[in-house]
């Protein structure tokens, strides 16, 4: 397990804060105490709402492992998807593109970068599997 450092409110791992300010914010402009501060005041934002998400998560997983195991075909389960919300209506009107947008991100499958950042493993995967690629 990773050592970690208190950082205003934040439990920071060292490698990722020997990554961030010895790496990642060389030559931005950035000093580490707004760097820091910035990223507490995001998470401090955005915490709520990702639990909320994680909790809808959560209730749509166990929904569909329980109509697994109730079901031993696939008879009504797009109306099942469906009715949970997992499936949504098509919105009409809706127009997608890719112009101007990265070559890399219109090409290539990324991998997912959404993670709580309060998990440090998540975390540290996530931008290792976005550095590499």
């Amino acid at each position: 397990m990773s050592e970690r450092i208190t950082i205003g409110g934040l439990h920071v791992a060292t490698e990722l804060r020997d990554f961030i300010e010895g790496e990642a914010l060389t030559r931005s402009g950035i000093t580490p105490e707004a760097f820091w501060t910035g990223f507490e005041a995001i998470i401090d934002e955005l915490a709520p709402r990702n639990r909320e998400l994680l909790a809808e998560r959560n209730r749509l997983q166990e929904a569909i492992d329980g109509w697994f195991r109730e079901h031993r075909n696939m008879t009504g389960y797009l109306d099942f998807l469906k009715e949970i919300g997992y499936l949504q209506p098509v919105p009409e009107g809706v127009t997608v593109t890719t112009v101007g947008v990265d070559d890399e991100l219109r090409h290539l499958a990324g991998p997912q970068l959404v993670v709580p950042v309060t998990n440090a493993r998540y975390a540290l995967n996530a931008a290792n599997a976005r550095w590499a690629s």
